[in-house]
């Protein structure tokens, strides 16, 4: 006997909307805690910072490449910015209004 599939025959969905989806909401997503410290401290000093400076002076022992990873994310979210120098340096964004991490993770749901 040939195995049978059963169809989804639509009831429940959301025909109004042409999704086919019915009231679907974005899950909250959770602020990475680096990324948030990192905002925080970069706060705190307020000048332009290295990925290094960061490192030497954060107190948990995190690879260098996480630093860089997360200050080239900031950048592309539009809160940090680069600054050319005799190194690379990041600072915040001086158009970034209202809480970073809500412009940061917006986003996602779009």
């Amino acid at each position: 006997m040939p195995a049978q599939k059963r169809l989804h025959d639509g009831a429940g969905a959301d025909h109004g909307s042409g999704s086919g989806r019915k009231g679907l909401a974005c899950a909250r997503s959770r602020v990475n805690e680096t990324k948030a410290t990192i905002i925080a401290v970069m706060r705190e000093i307020d000048r332009p910072v290295a990925s290094k400076e960061l490192h030497s002076i954060w107190s948990e022992d995190k690879p260098l490449a996480t630093f860089e990873y997360h200050l080239s994310t900031l950048v592309m979210a539009g809160v940090a910015e680069l600054v050319i120098g005799p190194e690379l340096y990041f600072r915040l964004s001086e158009a970034v209004e209202g809480s970073v991490t809500q412009r940061l993770f917006r986003e996602r749901c779009r």
